[in-house]
């Protein structure tokens, strides 16, 4: 588990238990390593209400409300296929 602030590593699998008070939730992140071509990549975001079930449909497609999905660029063209399975 990585602080987002700092940037340390807080948490390694297998160590034993979690401090008290600290759950892990795990989250997708869409991640690219260098800034560039930020305009062809586009953005990120969560799904707004007019999406959710008209517009994209992002209901019946089996997202979950608070998901994030592509809004524009080759993030929003390409969602279909970026969004992964779930394990």
């Amino acid at each position: 588990m990585y602080c987002q602030r700092c940037g340390h590593l807080l948490y390694q699998r297998g160590e034993g238990a979690l401090p008290p008070g600290v759950s892990i939730d795990p989250v997708s992140v869409r991640a690219y390593p260098q800034p560039y071509a930020a305009h062809l990549l586009g953005r990120v975001g969560l799904i707004t209400a007019e999406n959710w079930d008209t517009g994209e449909n992002y209901k019946a497609q089996g997202y979950s409300m608070d998901d994030s999905v592509g809004q524009s660029g080759v993030e929003y063209a390409f969602e279909s296929y970026l969004k992964g399975t779930p394990r």
